[in-house]
Parts: C-alpha cells; structure tokens; sequence
C-alpha cells in the first residue's frame, strides 16, 4: 500500500493542521473547504461552426466548404487558431478567439462573414450551425464499464441494461 500525506491532496486541511498546531490549538480549523469556493463565471472564446454538405465526399466537404469558412472567418478581430474535420459528409469548424474577446460579438462577426459568402458555398449544403462553445453543455460525469475476467461473455446489450439503472443528468 502507498501512503500518501493527507495533505498532498487537501492543501486546505494541511495549511489548517499548521495554523492550528502553530497557534497551541487557539485556532479552530476553518471549516471552508477549497473545492467549495466559488468558480469565476467566464465565456471561452471558441465559435463552432457545424455543417453537412449531403452526398458530397470529404474532399468535397473540405475543398468546396470548409476551406471558404476559414477564409472567410481568419480576417476576424482576434482569432487565435481555427480547427475543422470532416468526417463524411460533415464539416466541422472551431474558431478560438484570444481571451478577452467578447463571445457574442464574436459570434455575430462569425455569422456575418458566413452570410457573405453564403451564395459562393453549394446550393445543396444544409444550413450551417453557428454556436458559442458552451461549458456548461459538457457532462461532469464521464463513465466507463467492461467485464472482469468472469463475464467475459457479456455482450452489448447486457452492458447497456446494466447501465441503464445509473442515475441520469436531468435535461
């Protein structure tokens, strides 16, 4: 077994014990726990950019698509890095902005550039989908299951009845 100090994990509760001991026990231990401090609310400047261009190849995808975004978008105030994929006939974009970026004026900007070259994309291309990349959309909890060496037989289905009685997120 490893041991490791308490107080490698919890600085918190270590800073205490010295104050505490160092204090001859005048102290009492403060009850604040540094998980529970509030977390500054901030907006990451990163614009995605979603598209589906049906039937089309990934090369199509990315030549007749994806790269008109990106050179429509780079001119924009503040772009630190633009990303894409195109798996299929899916196009996907990021647009990081530098910190200090105001998001939605960003996404507005984003949105403009895209209207503008709009007429120049293909006809039978959906729609793109312009949103801000929202933390509080991603899940706080990812987990994973297998089967140890005695269920190795489980299959899929078993595993997803299983899962199926965790706790869900609500919507």
């Amino acid at each position: 077994m490893i041991h490791v100090p308490f107080g490698l994990f919890h600085p918190q509760a270590g800073d205490d014990g010295l104050h505490h001991a160092r204090l001859g026990g005048s102290r009492p231990i403060q009850r604040e726990k540094p998980w529970h401090r509030p977390v500054p609310q901030t907006d990451i400047p990163v614009i995605t950019v979603s598209i589906v261009y049906p039937g089309a190849s990934p090369e199509a995808v990315k030549q007749d698509v994806v790269k008109k975004i990106e050179e429509a978008v780079n001119p924009i105030e503040k772009v630190k890095e633009i990303s894409s994929t195109q798996p299929g006939v899916r196009g996907h974009l990021d647009v990081q902005f530098h910190l200090g970026r105001d998001v939605d004026q960003a996404l507005d900007d984003v949105r403009t550039r895209i209207g503008q070259i709009r007429r120049d994309l293909p006809s039978t291309m959906e729609e793109p989908v312009i949103s801000k990349f929202d933390p509080s959309q991603l899940p706080v909890v990812i987990a994973g299951g297998g089967a140890d060496g005695q269920h190795t037989g489980m299959g899929n289905r078993e595993l997803t009845r299983i899962g199926a009685g965790f706790p869900q997120a609500p919507a």
